[in-house]
């Protein structure tokens, strides 16, 4: 299948912009990895893997329809998001002592302030992609985003790519003036493929030996400190805990945030990450780290998460609803604790905290790889 077959016009925005889906696969067997992308947010709208008896099933939420994608209820749903994953602190970041002053853009629920900024604005997940190339295993995305609030333009590629039974995200990105970059997938992760309406009976196990506790505000902006997760509810360590049991912690532990927690990654504080992506992209299996393991275990899914990155951010869909009475996929309505997102990203807010910088300069580059692995017991570093 060539790359024109494999993209195709699935509609246009109300300004005439042409939205369109790029469908790759890691193979022609019936179980290998399908993924279907679409150019409007560089959004993961499928993605289809095997279980314990072969079937494929979508493991990712989703609308049925543009309308829903485009709609201003889609909660950031398995989309690209930046330039600066995460929360900032009102009133924005210091970047080389001038204060960037950015958008109030959530505020939408769970106590909230609206003046605080998400993901930089909540501009690259509603832009529609340029798709610069694709193939019957892979495509690549690109989008400009200009100066202001931030400093710098900043292009940045996205590059999706299946093998049998794993799925590569690589995020790049180069800037004409010193900022803030980190970029993620914001993929809303159900390993039942629908035949759940939550994730309570999902089992997951981090490799994050402490957390970034919250600051009090209710807000969930990161203080930058390192708590240990011995002894809490975090602490993940020792094998799959049932995610009820997590969830449960979470509300017990945290009233006025159980949303998630910015976790860090064991091993790769101090380290050069896009350096780190880099060698993994150019053939070094054992560069990223092992940061989770989520698995399903009545159909027999199991994903891992390998990444470059320092921080697993964490969000349990505490939030999520009926996304606005969209169409949602196979006719679902989604609910609360509905999905898993195990976002892995730089530290958020880092410009307002003492926390590692996430700054790029023109003449570097920004690099960012996190493959998902599926199956029982696949490791694709061992091959």
């Amino acid at each position: 299948m060539s790359g024109a077959q494999q993209t195709k016009l699935v509609g246009s925005l109300s300004d005439g912009t042409a939205v369109r889906a790029c469908h790759i696969s890691g193979g022609g067997e019936a179980t290998s990895c399908r993924a279907t992308i679409l150019s409007y947010g560089a959004t993961l709208a499928e993605l289809h893997v095997p279980d314990a008896q072969g079937c494929l099933g979508d493991v990712d939420l989703g609308f049925a329809d543009l309308e829903g994608w485009t709609s201003p209820e889609n909660p950031f749903m398995n989309c690209i998001i930046g330039r600066t994953a995460g929360r900032n602190a009102a009133p924005g970041l210091t970047v080389h002592g001038v204060l960037r002053r950015l958008p109030g853009c959530d505020g939408g629920g769970g106590g909230i302030k609206p003046e605080t900024n998400l993901h930089g604005g909540g501009v690259w997940n509603r832009a529609v992609w340029l798709v610069r190339k694709s193939d019957d295993s892979s495509v690549t995305l690109e989008h400009t985003c200009p100066e202001g609030p931030l400093p710098g333009t900043v292009t940045a590629t996205v590059t999706y790519r299946c093998t049998h039974h794993e799925l590569h995200i690589d995020c790049e990105a180069v800037t004409t003036a010193v900022s803030p970059i980190s970029i993620t997938n914001h993929a809303y992760f159900n390993l039942s493929a629908g035949v759940d309406a939550t994730c309570r009976e999902h089992t997951l196990q981090l490799n994050c030996d402490a957390f970034s506790p919250d600051d009090g505000s209710r807000d969930g902006l990161p203080t930058g400190l390192r708590q240990d997760v011995f002894g809490t509810h975090r602490d993940l360590r020792s094998g799959p805990v049932r995610l009820a049991q997590v969830l449960d912690g979470q509300e017990k532990a945290s009233p006025h945030w159980p949303h998630g927690e910015e976790f860090v990654v064991r091993d790769m504080l101090g380290r050069d990450l896009s350096a780190v992506a880099a060698a993994a992209k150019l053939g070094d299996p054992k560069a990223l780290a092992l940061a989770a393991t989520l698995a399903h275990p009545p159909s027999g899914r199991e994903m891992k998460v390998f990444t470059s990155e320092t921080a697993l951010q964490t969000y349990y869909s505490t939030l999520l609803g009926d996304c606005g009475g969209f169409a949602c996929k196979g006719g679902r309505t989604y609910q609360k604790h509905g999905a898993i997102c195990l976002k892995a990203q730089r530290f958020a807010n880092a410009e307002n905290i003492e926390a590692p910088s996430r700054l790029i300069k023109p003449g570097d580059a920004y690099h960012q790889r996190t493959v998902f692995c599926f199956s029982l017991d696949h490791d694709w570093r061992a091959n």
